[in-house]
């Protein structure tokens, strides 16, 4: 039987990024997947207090999800949504 390893994000972050400063691809690519994901906890967290800048990145991210296994979403229309949410906000905010 294999054995099983919980997740340490912490550790795969610091080995990723032994392995992207040599030049490894997977590791570069995993490394950018990687904060990714962190990005978009924090543009959630600024988004939810109307941080309109936030808003904006975290449509963007909802544009282009993540793998299957950690893609906040994959309907471009909620992405649109925020978009042109953040977009209206930030008209009436300049008038």
């Amino acid at each position: 039987m294999a054995k099983v390893f919980p997740q340490d994000d912490a550790k795969a972050i610091k080995w990723y990024l032994k392995a992207a400063e040599q030049g490894n691809a997977d590791a570069q690519n995993n490394l950018g997947l990687m904060y990714q994901t962190e990005a978009i906890k924090w543009y959630l967290k600024a988004a939810e207090q109307g941080n309109t800048g936030a808003q904006f990145n975290l449509g963007l991210m909802y544009d282009v999800p993540l793998d299957d296994s950690k893609a906040i979403s994959k309907d471009l229309e909620e992405g649109k949504d925020v978009l042109l949410d953040d977009s209206k906000k930030a008209i009436s905010k300049a008038a």
